[in-house]
């Protein structure tokens, strides 16, 4: 699904950024997946009685709904969109544009989300050591996410969106058994 997000998604932060709008784009995509998520929605999009153009209007409607005045200004980019998907079935795609969408702007403002899952609980300094050492390596302000997995023996997975770093030792077994067979 996010590989079918991510053009909207960046045609989407190009529009934003263009018109100076980042921040009303990622609030709108946000308020619009958790419209899509409900479970009348769901249903909604899955049942043929229902016309495109009806799922539209009601979309643009709850935004329209939700808005303050100074987004009001914005809607047509939005509009845009979700005109676009609806045209070509793939409003259901929302949420993973609206994911898509986040992690550009964090690439674009220099950030970066980063998972690290060790096989045991680390203490805060243990944490902040690997955030800094991780942030010099990617040279950019990471948010952390911190997981344990007792499965791993030890050392530590780092997934981030783009890449993914296995240093534990289940890993270094399962290459080591590879490089043998």
């Amino acid at each position: 699904m996010m590989a079918v997000a991510r053009p909207y998604a960046r045609a989407a932060f190009e529009v934003a950024k263009t018109h100076d709008a980042v921040s009303y784009w990622s609030l709108t995509l946000r308020q619009l997946s958790l419209a899509i998520q409900e479970e009348k929605m769901q249903w909604a999009l899955k049942d043929p009685q229902w016309e495109r153009q009806q799922l539209v209007n009601i979309l643009i409607g709850f935004l329209h709904d939700v808005a303050n005045d100074a987004q009001k200004n914005d809607f047509e980019g939005v509009e845009n969109l979700i005109r676009l998907l609806s045209e070509k079935q793939r409003l259901s795609v929302i949420p993973a544009i609206s994911t898509a969408f986040e992690e550009i702007l964090s690439q674009d403002l220099g950030r970066m989300a980063v998972t690290v899952t060790s096989a045991f609980t680390m203490d805060d300094a243990a944490r902040n050591r690997i955030k800094e050492a991780l942030s010099r390596y990617f040279q950019r302000k990471l948010t952390m996410d911190f997981q344990v997995d007792t499965h791993l023996i030890g050392g530590l997975l780092v997934r981030s969106d783009q890449r993914v770093m296995d240093g534990t030792l289940s890993g270094q077994l399962k290459r080591l058994t590879v490089a043998l067979s």
